[in-house]
């Protein structure tokens, strides 16, 4: 059982970078001119990773409390491949959000186990 919750848990770490890297790719292409693709390639997962940070990072003083940690991530998570699915990788979307949800929930399930 820790074999599969460490593999969960990396899965997740690289699902967060993915999700950083994702935004600056979002941002970047949904510019209109070289100073905003720059800026939103940069301010959007600036933002995803100080709230994440803040909100959901496991150090964190202001961590939520894991119902609300849950919702937090999937909603950031899906955001970001809502986002996705409108550049041209919308396979690559999908098969984000469908890794997401099944990470997050069994994160979910270990958390709440214990485990």
């Amino acid at each position: 059982m820790h074999l599969i919750k460490n593999i969960n848990s990396t899965l997740f770490f690289f699902l967060e970078l993915g999700m950083f890297i994702a935004l600056a790719y979002v941002g970047y292409s949904f510019g209109k001119s070289t100073v905003t693709k720059w800026l939103l390639g940069i301010i959007l997962p600036l933002t995803a990773i100080l709230l994440w940070g803040y909100f959901a990072a496991p150090k964190s003083e202001h961590r939520l409390e894991l119902n609300s940690r849950i919702v937090f991530e999937l909603f950031l998570f899906l955001t970001t491949a809502i986002l996705v699915y409108q550049t041209q990788f919308k396979s690559l979307a999908i098969i984000f959000a469908i890794i997401v949800v099944v990470v997050v929930i069994t994160s979910y399930y270990f958390e709440k186990l214990n485990v």
